[in-house]
C-alpha cells in the first residue's frame, strides 16, 4: 500500500543502490532497492516471483504484505550489509514468520543466538517460539530457565504461539517442571547419601562387622537430647548393617521447608537459603548436643545438597518430538 499521496517513500540506506534491479515495496509504502540475484539465491519464493511476466519498467517492483519494520531486518539478514539488532521479541517474531513464508530457513538458524538473549527475561515466550521453529537446543535452555519461576509457565497472557503450537508442547513443559521438582525432592530425601556416601560426614560401617564409626557424622544424626526427637520421623539406611537415626525437630523443620519450596521451584540454591537455615539454627540453640555446631554443619550440608539438587534436575530431560 502506497502513502496517502500515492507516492512510495524513498529507499533507506543501505537499500538504495542505484544499480539495484529490484524494488521490494513494503505494506506501508517503503521501497527497498535490492538485487534479484541475491534474493533468488536466498529464497525460492522470490526466485519464482522473478519469473512472472512483468511490465517494462526500469526496475521490477514487487509489493509485499510485510511492513518496513519487518522487511528491513529480514533483508539485513539476507544481504551483505550490517546485521540488525532486536530490542524485543515483538520485533523478532514477524521476521521469523517472514523468513518461514519466503522459505529462508537459514535466517531462523542465524537468529538462534539472538533468541537466546531473551531467555532470561521471557523464557516462556522463547520456549514457544523455539518450539514453533523446532529449535531444539533453545527449547531445552528455555525450559530450564522456567525452573527459576514455574509460575511463568501459566501466565495470564500466554505467548501468541500458544494458538498454533500443539497441546503436547504445553503438556511437556508442565510435565518437565513436575519431574524436576520430584528429582529435587528425591535428592533431599536420599538419606543414604547423607549418612554414608558423603566423604566429609560419612558414617563408617565395617564390612565384616565391628563398631560403627560415627565420629564424622552430622550432628543431627548423633544428637542425644531426647526430648528434641519427640514425634519426629526416623531415618533408616540399609547396607552392611542397618543404620537408624531419629534427627531432632529443628533439622526436620529445615528439611520440610526445603521440600515445600523445591516442589514449587526446584533450584539447588534454596538449600542454602539463610532464612530457612536461620530458623532451624535458632531452634537448635536450645539443644545441648547441637547448639555449638548446628550453624556450621547445616550451612555445609546445604552447600553440598545444593549441588546434588542441581545435578539431579540436570538429569531430567524434556520430551521434544524433533
Amino acid at each position: 500500500m502506497d502513502t496517502p499521496s500515492g507516492a512510495p517513500k524513498p529507499p533507506r540506506s543501505p537499500f538504495d543502490d542505484e544499480d539495484a534491479d529490484l524494488v521490494l515495496r513494503s505494506s506501508d509504502g517503503v521501497d527497498f532497492w535490492v538485487y534479484k540475484t541475491i534474493l533468488a539465491k536466498a529464497s525460492p519464493v522470490f526466485k519464482d516471483m522473478f519469473t512472472l511476466p512483468e511490465a517494462h519498467t526500469e526496475r521490477q517492483i514487487v509489493k509485499l504484505n510485510e511492513d518496513a519494520g519487518t522487511l528491513e531486518p529480514l533483508l539485513r539478514l539476507v544481504c551483505p550489509v550490517q546485521r540488525p539488532k532486536f530490542a524485543s521479541l515483538r520485533q523478532l517474531r514477524p521476521v521469523l514468520a517472514a523468513a518461514e513464508k519466503y522459505m529462508m530457513p537459514f535466517v531462523a538458524t542465524g537468529l538462534v543466538d539472538t533468541l537466546r538473549t531473551f531467555i532470561e527475561s521471557d523464557p516462556l515466550d522463547v520456549y514457544a517460539i523455539a518450539y514453533s521453529y523446532q529449535m531444539r537446543d533453545v527449547v531445552v535452555v528455555a525450559a530450564r530457565q522456567l525452573l527459576k519461576d514455574p509460575r511463568l509457565a501459566s501466565p495470564r497472557s500466554p505467548p501468541p504461539e500458544f494458538d498454533t503450537i500443539p497441546a503436547r508442547a504445553l503438556h511437556e513443559i508442565s510435565e518437565y517442571l513436575r519431574r524436576c521438582a520430584r528429582a529435587a525432592v528425591d535428592a533431599v530425601e536420599d538419606w543414604r547419601w547423607m549418612v554414608r556416601e558423603n566423604e566429609a560426614h560419612a558414617v563408617y560401617v565395617p564390612k565384616r562387622g565391628g563398631v560403627v564409626d560415627q565420629t564424622k557424622a552430622w550432628v543431627w544424626l548423633v544428637c542425644t537430647d531426647a526430648h528434641k526427637h519427640e514425634n519426629t520421623p526416623e531415618i533408616e539406611v540399609f547396607g552392611p548393617a542397618l543404620l537408624a537415626y531419629n534427627p531432632p525437630r529443628w533439622w526436620w523443620d529445615y528439611i520440610d521447608r526445603l521440600r515445600r519450596e523445591l516442589a514449587i521451584k526446584p533450584l539447588g540454591h534454596l538449600a542454602t537459603d539463610p532464612s530457612n537455615i536461620g530458623l532451624s539454627v535458632k531452634k537448635a540453640a536450645s539443644c545441648s548436643t547441637c547448639a555449638q555446631s548446628a550453624l556450621r554443619e547445616l550451612v555445609e550440608y546445604g552447600q553440598m545438597l545444593s549441588k546434588r539438587i542441581d545435578a539431579a534436575t540436570a538429569e531430567v530431560t524434556i520430551n521434544i518430538p524433533f
